[in-house]
């Protein structure tokens, strides 16, 4: 299947387990959700229980601009990754939700979520 035929759900299949992967390698048990569904997509805790985090993940084939979707689902997880280029060379952007910038259309731009490559530190 070529990058065109894919789906907007195999694309966002691919995020979720990519950035889970990413999670797994740092330490995290991770428990992904029901897909399209209200809420996170992930919830993250560490190996001694005391730390969980419940995670959004947006995928996308190629580095664009990314729908946040509703403000209150956005706004209820606790870290936003971002996976751009999911089938050819993944990267990794994260910050929490208040942290990237929503222009007045609804969208994040592609440039202002750049500084949020690979912020792993975020997630202590």
């Amino acid at each position: 299947m070529s990058e065109k035929e894919n789906s907007k759900q195999i694309t966002g299949n691919a995020g979720l387990f990519y950035a889970s992967y990413q999670l797994a390698k740092r330490g995290w048990n991770v428990l992904p959700t029901s897909r399209n569904s209200k809420g996170p997509d992930l919830f993250i805790y560490s190996q001694d229980g005391k730390k969980m985090y419940k995670i959004q993940v947006k995928a996308l084939s190629k580095h664009n601009h990314i729908n946040p979707g509703k403000m209150d689902s956005w706004l209820m997880n606790d870290i936003i990754i971002i996976c751009t280029n999911v089938y050819s060379n993944p990267e990794i952007y994260i910050g929490k939700p208040k942290q990237f910038t929503v222009n007045k259309h609804g969208w994040i731009q592609k440039d202002s979520y750049t500084k949020f490559k690979d912020n792993w530190k975020i997630i202590k």
